[in-house]
């Protein structure tokens, strides 16, 4: 039996493998200009909780995490290419279980045509000279629970841009109608 000291050192070695990963560590892995192996999508089935919703536009739009996924897939469908990047990489820890940083979503749209939401008619891509997309900044707050999982994501837009957030923002770079967005 080891001594009460490496007793302690053994257990605290063990609960360090076992706790939740570090927050920004975590988001960083895939929000900081790279896709982890696997892919965005995996990386989400992975890492978002059960009970997961993203917001964006202040609220007015919300997804759950099948939802979420599902947008995601259709993003990457029509945006292959697509990366969340954190120019200025200001990611912060925000009290016990949040992390927050400015993203700015880029790729260019050479797949398939996109909605960004049920009953929206799709963008086309344009396959001679294929939209590139840029987001503006937006601020990103993800609330994380005991396993480290994402439980929420609140997406909002940086005053001074050019009104590009969300995935409503791709869809309005790639051509679509601004008209036949549901009224906020």
């Amino acid at each position: 039996m080891p001594p009460p000291k490496a007793a302690k050192k053994e257990s605290k070695k063990a609960e360090a493998k076992t706790a939740a990963p570090d927050g920004v560590a975590l988001m960083k892995t895939l929000f900081d200009g790279s896709v982890p192996a696997g892919g965005i999508v995996a990386w989400y089935e992975k890492n978002l909780a059960k009970d997961f919703t993203a917001d964006f536009a202040g609220g007015k739009i919300v997804f759950d995490r099948k939802q979420y996924i599902g947008l995601t897939k259709d993003i990457l469908a029509s945006v292959p290419d697509f990366t969340y990047t954190s120019p200025k990489h200001d990611f912060k820890k925000k009290g016990k279980n949040q992390v927050t940083w400015t993203a700015v979503v880029k790729g260019t749209h050479t797949g398939k045509p996109y909605s960004p939401l049920k009953g929206v008619p799709p963008a086309k891509p344009n396959k001679k000279a294929p939209a590139k997309l840029q987001n503006d900044p937006e601020a990103i707050t993800v609330t994380l629970n005991e396993a480290g999982q994402m439980t929420k994501l609140s997406v909002a837009a940086i005053k001074g841009g050019k009104g590009f957030s969300g995935p409503v923002g791709f869809y309005l770079q790639m051509g679509g109608d601004p008209s036949k967005l549901p009224k906020a």
